[in-house]
């Protein structure tokens, strides 16, 4: 039937092109002419076989972006195993924009005869290395006192860089700083003013720093380690000279998947020279066992070996401490945690005059031996944002120091010590919510009872703080960072009479707003000490009142 079917199509074929052979006849009018429509179709249709790339892609390193970062803040721990609330004088709050990538420069002025300038450099991306600078200057040609008599500057240079192998990280920074103080603390109108007088009351301090720090990045090593190595030398306007060599050693190893071994070591040697020189070594020795059942119990112990030689006679030289810390975890994001610890905290000049810059000259030296602390708390975490914790510690403090204006010039302070041990009982609360880049909040709040043995007050320790940081971004051009501190339950002495002076509570608001013209260039406007309360955190020297600063951010 096929076969038929062909044939009968190749006839029919074969027909057509005999008549078209024929010679063709004349047209008559008004008819329509024959035509005839041939679809040949002799072309096969074909794609090109299509290229397949088995190459990976190169991902193109990327840029500095110029636009300025959001503020980062720095997550806080719940174990305080040192009692050493950093006694700041609250200024000019430091902005975090040394925490961006990329280059910046910026300057501001302010009513006290405020200037800001400040300026960041940084290296771009490498996978070897990396390197930067940074310079910053705060000064006040005039405070709160007497004008020019209670002016102050803070100055920093540095320089840093970073290198990076498969099995090391090293990183290495120089850094001077410089800062102005005068002794204000004298009724005002009783001096007279000019160069000369601020020339007596002056004080100066500067620091030279070297840190270097070396520390594993294999991550499939059974060992992690950290080693830190760090030169201080500290002067000031009084002659006083103090000279620091530290090291520090975190180290730990893995044993079996559930035990493993840590070992911390500190050595510090100090040199003070003020009307006499001394001498102030401190070496710390703390091996441990450490137990994680890998899914919700881990277990520390060891012994905290310490040895020190101090000024002060009632200071032992050799101490044995336990170390015990056991915490459970419950669910995936909640944590209790409870332990028992001893150590010695050390103190130095250059610590102590962060904390009160106007010291006395030959202030006595000695280090604080925590002898017992016994603490529990817990910390946890909800949806990712929010994050909470708690810590309730009791623990004896043998020479603990505190501040007392000085009897020869009571615009300058000593430090004395309580020899006994000084029972103190310690609750901190924290709160944070980070919703992206967007809305920040952290609160935390820090309740102190001390009991002294041999001194009559806390003198110049604060029985509760508090301070709220936020941060909102409105639109990615427009946002505004919030400042709150509280520092209440100050007691003072005076002097001559040892007559308590309970000093009001601290309280000090800092707004601050800025605003991104375009990717490089963006405006700040900051109020601090919004409520314009000259509080004391020291005796007689009263805080600078409302300071407004605005100024500009150029990015590149």
């Amino acid at each position: 039937m096929v076969k038929a079917i062909k044939c009968a199509l190749l006839l029919i074929l074969w027909s057509q092109f005999l008549l078209a052979q024929q010679p063709k006849t004349p047209r008559r009018t008004g008819e329509v002419d024959e035509a005839e429509v041939v679809i040949e179709k002799s072309r096969a249709i074909t794609l090109p076989e299509a290229d397949r790339n088995f190459e990976k892609i190169n991902s193109t390193p990327p840029k500095n972006n110029p636009l300025i970062r959001p503020y980062q803040y720095n997550d806080y721990t719940l174990k305080l195993a040192d009692l050493n609330p950093k006694f700041r004088i609250l200024q000019m709050p430091a902005d975090a924009q040394a925490a961006q990538t990329g280059n910046y420069v910026k300057a501001g002025l302010s009513n006290y005869s405020g200037f800001l300038g400040e300026g960041y450099f940084s290296s771009t991306r490498n996978e070897d290395f990396s390197y930067g600078a940074k310079a910053r200057l705060l000064s006040f040609g005039q405070g709160p006192v007497d004008r020019a008599n209670s002016s102050s500057s803070e100055g920093f240079l540095g320089v840093h860089g970073k290198y990076f192998t498969r099995a090391l990280t090293a990183t290495a920074a120089l850094e001077y700083s410089r800062n102005l103080y005068h002794f204000y603390g004298y009724r005002p109108g009783t001096r007279d003013r000019g160069r000369d007088v601020r020339r007596e009351i002056r004080q100066v301090f500067n620091t030279i720093g070297i840190r270097t720090s070396f520390a594993n990045a294999d991550p499939d090593s059974d060992s992690d380690y950290k080693l830190d190595l760090n030169l201080y030398n500290l002067t000031d306007h009084y002659n006083a000279k103090e000279f620091e060599f530290g090291t520090s050693l975190k180290g730990k190893y893995t044993i079996t998947e559930v035990l493993g071994a840590g070992l911390d070591a500190d050595l510090f040697l100090t040199r003070v020279s003020d009307r006499g020189s001394v001498n102030r070594n401190l070496f710390r020795l703390k091996p441990r066992i450490l137990f994680n059942n890998g899914d919700n119990l881990s277990l520390s112990a060891g012994i905290n070996i310490v040895y020190q030689n101090d000024t002060l006679n009632s200071s032992t030289a050799f101490n044995l401490f336990p170390s015990v810390e056991a915490q459970y975890t419950i669910g995936e994001a909640f944590t209790v945690f409870a332990g028992f610890d001893g150590d010695v905290q050390r103190t130095a000049l250059r610590l102590l005059v962060n904390e009160n810059p106007w010291l006395g000259p030959d202030v006595p030296l000695a280090h604080t031996t925590k002898g017992r602390e016994l603490y529990a708390g817990f910390r946890g975490r909800v949806a990712g944002d929010l994050s909470f914790g708690a810590r309730l510690g009791y623990a004896g403090y043998k020479n603990l120091y505190f501040y007392l204006n000085s009897v020869a010039d009571t615009s300058k302070f000593t430090i004395v010590y309580d020899p006994d041990f000084t029972d103190v009982i310690n609750f901190t609360g924290e709160l944070a919510y980070n919703a992206a880049d967007k809305f920040r909040l952290t609160a935390r709040v820090d309740f102190f009872n001390y009991n002294t043995k041999n001194l009559q007050e806390a003198w110049h320790r604060p029985a509760f703080t508090t301070s709220l940081l936020g941060r909102y971004n409105l639109n990615g051009k427009l946002s505004f960072d919030t400042e709150i501190y509280y520092l209440g339950g100050i007691t003072a002495g005076r002097p001559f009479t040892n007559q308590k002076v309970e000093l009001d509570p601290v309280v000090d608001l800092n707004i601050k707003g800025e605003y991104s013209i375009s990717d490089r260039f963006s405006a700040f406007l900051s109020l601090n000490n919004l409520l314009n309360r000259q509080y004391q955190r020291f005796l007689y020297y009263p805080h600078r009142g409302l300071t407004a600063m605005a100024g500009a951010t150029y990015s590149f």
